[in-house]
């Protein structure tokens, strides 16, 4: 189902808008917090799996 076929109220809304500001925060130096992205869960192909480290 396409996400603008979802019904989402403002709470959502506003804390979906809110974490997406505190990310690019992060990502742009504003945030000193330390942001780990975790996933994928499984892996279905592993000779495509890629290790990228940030540092």
């Amino acid at each position: 189902m396409p996400h603008h076929e979802l019904p989402l109220t403002a709470e959502p809304h506003d804390t979906v808008l809110d974490s997406r500001r505190q990310v690019e925060d992060v990502l742009h130096g504003h945030d000193s917090r330390l942001l780990v992205v975790v996933g994928a869960c499984s892996v279905h192909d592993p000779a495509r799996r890629r290790v990228r480290p940030l540092f």
